[in-house]
Parts: structure tokens; sequence; C-alpha cells
């Protein structure tokens, strides 16, 4: 919760504010890791607290200008700024809800009720015209302000349909529920059992099923259908097979972590010998600065992240310390 001001040639500390400290909140369970954002002589951060989820400071002092909203958890969404003809917006989407404030003063505009899961706001609207975009965990969309020309419901049937109103809907998928019924149009697509998928179980495990049975008239793997769409709206997707498609998805991130591990792990690859194989409660050397794709999977494979510090220099782990910590589990002095 340290927020720091720095001079640029110097790097003299010009001033500083202890979130947790000026405004008497709790640290988010992953920190404090929505961006501040500055506009003209104003930055604005994430504090929490009673009325201080948002504040605004001033960017050479430090000294507060105002503050405003109050939850329990901040989230980590960066505030941002959104130019409007009739006046500036600054929107917050904090883990309850999304508000539109006035930059200069921190009066709210509006409010719109928008809970993710986990209370994880992360991603920070779109802004498209007078329309503001916002995705979260857990199936939470909506889009503010304005009217939307087409919806495309990829099996979406959870939805208050009434409120799409005259706008062109196209149904994707399989189940014919509501979606459906309100459709313009249907694009047919394979149920479960009819299509080789992906899909993340309870356990928040990746697999994969097969098709049991071949999809009847015109229906479609989902994939393939989005696939014609883009080459019909001049935005050619890169990928003509399922394989290609796959690779795609595990090509970066902690699915490919993890996807790793899990080859590492399994008793049946035929390539890995018994000693080569990665066993439940095996520690696993990772970098102590790191993203978190790096250190889930491995917790989630069951393993033990053991952390090496990294050169300030370049951020890398050092061969000599990998070396020292291998040597050190081994009960060898290094």
């Amino acid at each position: 919760g340290d927020l720091l001001c720095f001079d640029v040639r110097s790097g003299k500390v010009i001033w500083d504010r202890h979130l947790k400290d000026d405004y008497k909140t709790q640290s988010p369970i992953w920190g404090y890791s929505a961006a501040p954002v500055i506009h003209g002589e104003l930055l604005y951060v994430l504090a929490g607290g009673q009325g201080s989820l948002i504040v605004a400071l001033d960017k050479l002092t430090g000294h507060e200008r105002w503050r405003a909203l109050s939850g329990t958890e901040v989230g980590y969404c960066p505030p941002t700024l959104v130019r409007a003809p009739e006046q500036d917006q600054l929107v917050v989407w904090e883990p309850k809800a999304v508000h539109g404030l006035d930059p200069a003063t921190g009066k709210s505009l509006w409010s719109y009720p928008l809970a993710p899961k986990y209370e994880m706001s992360i991603i920070p609207p779109v802004v498209q015209g007078d329309r503001r975009y916002l995705s979260g965990s857990g199936d939470v969309a909506a889009m503010l302000r304005g009217s939307m020309d087409v919806v495309w419901l990829l099996g979406a049937d959870e939805i208050d349909m009434t409120r799409l109103g005259g706008t062109f809907v196209v149904y994707q998928g399989s189940h014919g529920d509501a979606g459906a019924h309100c459709a313009d149009v249907i694009l047919p697509g394979a149920a479960f059992t009819e299509k080789s998928a992906t899909y993340v179980n309870l356990e928040g495990r990746a697999q994969q099923t097969q098709a049991a049975a071949f999809a009847p008239g015109e229906a479609r793997e989902d994939w393939r259908i989005i696939r014609a769409l883009s080459d019909k709206m001049g935005k050619r997707l890169p990928y003509d097979t399922l394989g290609a498609l796959r690779t795609a998805m595990v090509n970066s991130g902690s699915s490919a972590n993890l996807i790793a591990l899990s080859v590492l792990a399994d008793p049946h690859c035929p390539k890995l010998g018994r000693k080569q194989r990665i066993e439940p409660k095996a520690e696993v050397i990772v970098p102590a600065l790191t993203w978190s794709t790096t250190i889930w999977p491995v917790i989630q494979m069951g393993c033990i992240p053991v952390f090496v510090d990294c050169d300030p220099d370049t951020m890398q782990m050092r061969p000599e310390d990998i070396e020292a910590t291998i040597y050190s589990a081994m009960g060898i002095d290094w």
C-alpha cells in the first residue's frame, strides 16, 4: 500500500503515502494491483476503506484533493478516464458496482451494480462512443449507456432477454432455450456429446472430451462456426483445425505452464522415465519475482514452489543461485 513519487533525475523521493495507514484499510488479497491514473493536476488511486475507496491526490505534493465511495474491497481495476461530450468521467469498477464520477470533485454521476465472482474486478472498461463494455470473472459482463446494434449469444440463456429490446440477436448453441426463442438468427452448435472440446472441471483442471456422436443436420462445432464467420467479416482467425486452435489456447501463461507440468507428472507418458517424472509434493524452482501464472500451476499440480532470488539488474534467476538451491535441497554444502 505504499505510493511514492520520485524525482526522475535523481531518484529522490518527493512525497509518499501509505494507503493502509492513511485510510485505515487492508491490502487486497492480490495486493494493490490497480495502477494509479494521472489527469491534469490530479493522481487517482484506489485506496479502500469507508468513504475513500478511491482518492484524488495532488500529483506534485501528494496532498488529498477529494475522496469517494466505500467498500470492503477495492478490486484490481485501474480507474479509467472517459472523455464525453457533456462531461469527462472517471469510471471506477469495484467488486460490487461500477461508478461514474466527476474527475474534478469525485461527485457521483451514476452507478450500476456489477459484481464479479471472487471480487475480481480487473479488466478496465473498453470505451466505444457512448458505450462502456465491462467483463469480469464468473460470466459477468455489461454494456453501459447507449444501445446495441447486434448481440451474439454463445449458448447464453441466463440473461434477461426482455432488456435486449429491438437489438438484432444471433444465437449460437445447442439447447434452444430462451436465447434461441428471441433470436433473429440461429446458428446450431454441436452439443457436449457431439464435439471434441476442452473444459475446466470443478477441481479447476483442464479436461478434454471426445465426440460420442455426430451433430445432426446443419449443427457444427462452435469453433468452426466462429472461424467461418471470421472469414466473412474479413478478420480471419489464425487456425483451420482443432489442433491449431488448441495450440493457440495453450501457447502462453498459466495454460502452457500447467500443461507442461501435467505432462511431466503423467505416469503414462512413454517418453519419461521414473526419475524424470514429477511426483506429488515435488519441489519446483520458480523465480521470486514472477507472475501468478508461474506459481499457481505448480500449486495446482500438488507441487511445492521453491523461490530463488532474482538478479536486480536482469530480473532473472542467476545460474549459481539455482545450483545452490538444488545442492541445498540435496544436503550438499555449496
